[in-house]
């Protein structure tokens, strides 16, 4: 009987959403273009909430447990990466099982897309709160950073273990679980990520997001270490709403990367213990930069100081900040290290 009735519900629903399913709401249809009709039955397209250069991603409710979910659609005639890198990125992340790891439920596909149901993060990217603190002339606080790099080195420290290397973190691939202002944080987009040989833990597989990549990239001998240096640098940003080594081109900013050190001197509402851990994160030398198991138990993570979320940027960070930063668009798109930016290891 419950079979029945199963199949009496979704033969109804598949019913409903031939007749509405392709109402335009916008510019954009409920169901995704191609053959997302045949998984009518397990999924109910609700609404599209957003486009990127991956595909559309859309609210759904999958019919059997009525749980809400996210669909991440791609096109695979105009995916931006190899269909095969995609699916490769999909089996790495059905292996990984964190709280602050997106994860995926399932995977559909069909002759036209890829359908990657997800966790449903409606808190947004950790980059729109930066820039909301931003227009109000605020910086976040050190208590509320503390709360966002602990959740990250721990889910850090978890793919470290396992030799994988995320390889492009950055405020847009961290989103917040909901909208409350302490929600706990999801890493996502692990399209560049690798899985180290634990008897060779070096790759000559260099990309990522230029603002936030270590200087050994540029030499072509990636390990996990990368990614520590990728959160020193969001500290930073987060800190500071500055990135720590800037430029014109991506000439400009390997060559800061390469061989300057960040600057705290227009910072001093920066307590000492969370520029020790910085500097740490942003050693040059992969060998000397703590693992993300270390820095946990630094002792910046161990203050206790007020829980406000904003605070107001302070004289001389007010007049840095004003300075807008020299920073081009393209500087924040991931890529793949060109040759030109390459140099022999030192």
């Amino acid at each position: 009987m419950f079979a029945a009735d199963r199949r009496q519900r979704a033969a109804r629903d598949h019913s409903e959403v031939q007749q509405h399913g392709r109402l335009q709401t916008g510019r954009s249809s409920v169901l995704p273009n191609g053959g997302a009709e045949q998984h009518a039955e397990l999924l109910k397209f609700v609404k599209k909430l957003g486009s990127g250069s991956f595909g559309d991603v859309y609210l759904i409710v999958e019919r059997l447990s009525g749980l809400q979910r996210c669909c991440k659609v791609i096109d695979k005639s105009n995916a931006t990466l190899p269909v095969e890198q995609i699916r490769s990125e999909v089996r790495l992340l059905r292996t990984l099982d964190h709280p602050h790891i997106i994860k995926i439920i399932d995977v559909y596909e069909d002759y036209q897309n890829l359908y990657i149901i997800q966790d449903m993060c409606t808190g947004g990217e950790l980059s729109r709160r930066v820039k909301s603190a931003a227009e109000k002339q605020k910086i976040l606080t050190e208590s509320y950073v503390k709360e966002i790099m602990q959740q990250a080195l721990r889910a850090i420290c978890y793919i470290h273990d396992r030799n994988i290397a995320h390889k492009d973190l950055k405020p847009d691939n961290i989103l917040f679980a909901d909208k409350d202002l302490h929600s706990s944080i999801k890493i996502i987009d692990f399209g560049l990520s690798e899985r180290f040989n634990p008897s060779c833990p070096v790759s000559q597989n260099a990309a990522g997001t230029i603002l936030f990549m270590a200087p050994e990239l540029f030499h072509k001998q990636v390990t996990v270490k990368c990614d520590i240096w990728s959160l020193g640098c969001l500290m930073y940003y987060l800190l500071t709403n500055r990135h720590p080594f800037t430029g014109r081109t991506h000439a400009e900013i390997k060559n800061c990367i390469m061989r300057k050190e960040p600057s705290f001197s227009y910072y001093r509402h920066l307590s000492v213990r969370a520029v020790n851990l910085m500097t740490m994160m942003l050693t040059k030398n992969p060998a000397r930069r703590p693992s993300a198991r270390d820095l946990l138990g630094h002792s910046w993570f161990e203050l206790s100081d007020s829980p406000l979320l904003f605070r107001l940027l302070a004289g001389e960070a007010v007049q840095r900040n004003q300075a807008r930063e020299v920073v081009q668009p393209h500087a924040a798109e991931r890529v793949a290290v060109p040759a030109k930016l390459c140099q022999p290891a030192l």
